[in-house]
């Protein structure tokens, strides 16, 4: 679980923002231009991850789930396809971005 309102919600990866071994992601509401393949990080205030993926009709499907944890400014996510630990390098209402280590 997390006290942290800002980290647990539904967030989009955007590739054109992430470089090298940075990841960046941006709320679900947040005005991001349209692409194919965007996936999308949901993490529920009581600990448990999704992982979204475009279906074959371009809506949202979930492709994996798990559990996430903070400790810090590490997050454990235990989610398929995106197990591991990151370090958290940016969160605002706007943004999150992670390094992997």
């Amino acid at each position: 679980m997390t006290d942290d309102p800002i980290l647990a919600r539904r967030w989009i990866e955007i590739r054109e923002e992430s470089k090298d071994d940075i990841l960046v992601f941006r709320p679900e509401d947040y005005p991001v231009p349209p692409a194919r393949g965007r996936r999308h990080l949901e993490l529920s205030a009581e600990g448990q991850g999704r992982a979204l993926g475009e279906g074959s009709t371009d809506r949202l499907e979930t492709t994996s789930e798990g559990d996430w944890t903070t400790d810090g400014r590490t997050l454990r996510l235990s989610i398929p396809g995106w197990e591991g630990e990151y370090e958290i390098l940016d969160l605002r209402d706007t943004i999150l971005s992670l390094r992997k280590r």
